[in-house]
Formats: C-alpha cells, structure tokens, sequence
C-alpha cells in the first residue's frame, strides 16, 4: 500500500505552528492572505515521487515552507526584517528535522524574493522528505 503523505504535512505544519511570533501556518498558500496575517508560515508541496528502486511502500516529497513579514511592520527598515526572517529560517529549518519517526526530512535551501514586493519580505525553506 502507498502511503499518504499528508500525514507528514500536517506534523510538518504542527511543528511550525510552535514557533513564537508566528501569526498563522497552514498548508497549501490560499488567496486573500491580508496583512493581518503576517507573519506567516505556508507548508506547500512541490512534488511526490516514489523513492527508487522496487519499494512502492516508500514515497518522496519536495516541499516548499514559505515565510514572510510585513515590511512596514519594522521601523528599523528592510535589514530589520531581514534579521527577522533569517532568525525564523533557523527555527523552520530545526523545526523540520525529522528522524526516526519513519521519516526523513533533509533541508536542501532557501530562498528569497529578492526584495521584489513592496510591502512584504517572502521567503522559502525548501526541504525534501522520505518516507
């Protein structure tokens, strides 16, 4: 039998849920996030595959763990929030460091939307997940 995976999401979203400050986190990035919201965590699936070889009992994910902070928030400017969501891309990648639970979690990257949106700094934990 193939395993679900959402399963493994929501634990994922759990997880990040814990994390101080955090105003929302929920899986899948819906419409109408408003200002209110932030800061935000997104747990987002990129792709499901099987793990290799003959073993139809294991499967793969990419995940994206999408993050952000209004940039008004901060009076201290644009390296404020930097500092901000750098401190939170720290606490997402221990959050996702998953063993021995029957599985893996493996942090491959981060990144960023190179200051492209006005009023909210974007970023993304991309993590890759077996089990």
């Amino acid at each position: 039998m193939i395993p679900s995976l959402y399963p493994l999401l929501e634990t994922i979203r759990d997880r990040l849920a814990t994390i101080n400050g955090v105003t929302t986190c929920k899986i899948g990035l819906e419409q109408g996030i408003t200002h209110d919201d932030y800061p935000i965590i997104r747990v987002v699936p990129q792709d499901f595959t099987g793990s290799g070889g003959n073993n139809w009992d294991r499967r793969k994910a990419n995940i994206l763990i999408y993050f952000g902070a209004a940039v008004d928030e901060s009076t201290d400017g644009l390296e404020a929030v930097y500092s901000t969501l750098l401190d939170l891309e720290t606490q997402i990648v221990e959050a996702c460091s998953i063993k021995g639970t029957g599985w893996r979690a493996k942090y491959t990257g981060t990144i960023t939307d190179e200051d492209r949106l006005e009023v909210y700094k974007i970023m993304a934990v991309r993590i890759e997940v077996e089990g």
